[in-house]
């Protein structure tokens, strides 16, 4: 007589070949690459909200809020900077009421960089994830003058290149 179920040999090879297959998986999809590329997004966006929120602003204004002081600035947007200039921003209407809340968690990895009197004025931040680093408008380098600038060896998934919105 036949029996109808699986000897242990053939149990423990099906699992072997599950787990296996699992490695392979986890090993494509790397979690913590999707983890890096989630932030960036996240940031991504930020960055390109308060670009575009700066633009809008120069549009209706005719002028930054500082006016003439600029002066060549590449740093960080610390808590003096967001109060200074992305709150009047917020007042008039170009950035969302509540853009302060959601954003300030990223300010720490957000640049902005800048020639006086709005020339060049960029808003950039460093990916941590390969598929941004890889990405076309991750090829700027500070330049050290306030500005950014487009540079060689960028595009590779080891650079240490900005990706910036202008």
């Amino acid at each position: 007589m036949k029996s109808k179920a699986f000897t242990l040999i053939e149990i423990l090879i099906v699992i072997a070949m599950l787990g296996a297959l699992a490695v392979a998986l986890l090993a494509t999809l790397d979690p913590i690459e999707q983890i890096r590329k989630s932030q960036d997004a996240g940031v991504r966006n930020i960055v390109k909200e308060l670009s575009d929120g700066f633009n809008r602003y120069y549009i209706l204004k005719g002028q930054m809020m500082w006016g003439s002081t600029w002066s060549i600035y590449w740093g960080t947007i610390t808590t003096a900077r967001a109060t200074a200039y992305i709150l009047p921003i917020i007042a008039t209407g170009e950035l969302k009421a509540n853009f302060n809340d959601t954003a300030k968690n990223y300010y720490t990895k957000i640049y902005m960089g800048g020639e006086p009197n709005y020339v060049n004025l960029s808003f950039c931040f460093q990916p941590k994830s390969k598929s941004f680093k890889t990405d076309l408008n991750t090829m700027y380098g500070h330049i050290g003058n306030g500005t950014v600038s487009t540079i060689a060896g960028c595009g590779t998934s080891t650079s240490t290149c900005f990706w910036c919105a202008r």
